[in-house]
């Protein structure tokens, strides 16, 4: 354990429990108990309303529809969920040391909240925290919104949603989640949780992470933007996302997003990572009933789409660099448009059926571009730009294709089904040309 301290003012207004810290490290844990009533525990060192609860917590007097919590300056912890091993594990899982016993704060838990064994709470929660590294908690039900300002921080600041060792999605929002982050390193993770209405964090500068697992998982629509810094938004293990998907990184960094397989977006998914110089690596696996937008900045950069159909269209725009676009969909319901502009770039486009136009265009540089089994419903454009350049075209199906090999000398390999398969089939500046 780490040394708590200072003391938690906890008043309630109405219906409303607020509670105001000070400029000291503390810990606290708000915990339901029966009638809809909050009990407010201190870890050791840290009182509430002057008073230890190390044998008897602070218990509003009556139901209790919302909170507002306000911490002041120091390195806090606040909790909310009746289990204190749950919220042990949320600080661990983000190298978080808790300043209180698990088992010991869980035997006072019981004492007053049983046989309520979890949280809930029907409003809005609040939770404000100043310079320093926190942490802020959560395990239950919110029937409204949840709005968390993690502040600035000496290192890292954190918001866990769900016990990253549990295994079921019983975590609720009914309202929507917004999280903002400082100038410093923050994470985000939410371990099986449902959001009603939309998920938003907007993080700031410093190496953040935003992070969603646990199957059950589901947000109404998700928003995230980050700043100068390194950024990593990982959508893990099937998360459903009921509308539309935006993500914007910031204007520098090394950036990283996935999407894992099995998850899927109800709308459109829009993901920018920035104009630096970074690398940046994006890999996206679910499905996307709306168009998909990537654009990357100047570093060489690496972005995968493989999944099983896209609703609408498909756009990536990598930036320069010495990239690497891999695309594998089933299906693409609008046009795939692929613009890797100058540098070494590696294209690869297999397995994809596309309703509209495909147009690959990878700039100027030595390029090497791949396409098996592409069936094109409308026409095929390519242009392969200056440089020294390989297209190698197979069992490819269009109504027709043109082929723009640019300055430099360039090869294009196709085979018989693809002649077969696309009734107009046009190539220009290739100096070698490969039947096979």
């Amino acid at each position: 354990m780490i040394p708590a301290g200072g003391n938690v003012t906890a008043q309630l207004v109405g219906s409303t429990l607020l509670l105001t810290g000070d400029a000291f490290d503390n810990a606290l844990v708000v915990a339901s108990v029966p009638g809809g009533k909050m009990a407010v525990f201190g870890a050791p060192g840290t009182t509430i309303n002057g008073a230890s609860t190390d044998v008897t917590p602070f218990v509003t007097s009556r139901a209790v529809t919302s909170i507002v919590a306000n911490l002041g300056r120091g390195n806090d912890q606040i909790g909310f969920g009746n289990s204190a091993e749950g919220f042990a594990n949320q600080l661990g899982s983000i190298s978080f040391t808790p300043a209180f016993d698990p088992s010991t704060l869980q035997g006072l838990i019981n004492a007053v909240a049983l046989p309520v064994t979890t949280f809930s709470l029907p409003g809005s929660l609040t939770v404000n925290t100043a310079t320093g590294d926190d942490v802020v908690g959560l395990i239950g039900t919110v029937g409204g919104s949840v709005a968390v300002n993690l502040g600035s921080a000496s290192s890292v600041n954190g918001f866990v949603v769900g016990d990253p060792n549990g295994t079921a999605a019983v975590n609720h929002v009914g309202g929507g989640v917004a999280v903002v982050g400082g100038a410093q390193n923050d994470l985000v993770a939410l371990h099986g949780t449902t959001v009603a209405g939309g998920m938003s964090a907007a993080l700031g500068d410093g190496a953040n992470t935003f992070v969603v697992q646990a199957s059950g998982a589901s947000f109404g629509s998700l928003a995230y933007t980050g700043g100068k810094g390194d950024e990593a938004v990982l959508l893990l293990k099937s998360l459903a996302v009921r509308n539309g998907v935006s993500i914007f990184t910031g204007p520098q960094g090394e950036e990283r997003v996935e999407f894992d397989r099995g998850g899927s977006v109800g709308g459109s998914v829009v993901v920018n990572t920035g104009t630096g110089a970074d690398r940046d690596y994006i890999r996206l696996r679910s499905d996307i009933r709306g168009s998909l937008s990537v654009t990357t900045g100047a570093g060489d950069d690496y972005v995968g789409v493989d999944t099983g159909s896209i609703g609408g269209g498909l756009a990536i725009n990598s930036g320069a660099g010495d990239d690497g676009t891999e695309v594998f969909v089933d299906t693409i319901g609008g046009a795939l448009a692929i613009n890797m502009e100058d540098g070494n770039d590696y294209l690869d486009c297999d397995d994809t059926t596309v309703a509209l136009n495909t147009v690959f265009d990878v700039g100027a540089g030595d390029d090497q571009v791949y396409s098996n089994s592409l069936t094109t419903r409308y026409n095929l454009f390519v242009y392969l730009g200056p440089g020294n350049d390989g297209f190698r075209l197979t069992n490819a199906r269009a109504f027709a294709a043109f082929l723009y090999g640019g300055t430099g000398a360039n090869t294009l390999t196709t085979n018989a089904d693809t002649r077969a398969g696309i009734r107009t089939l046009r190539y220009y500046q290739f100096q070698t040309v490969n039947n096979i």
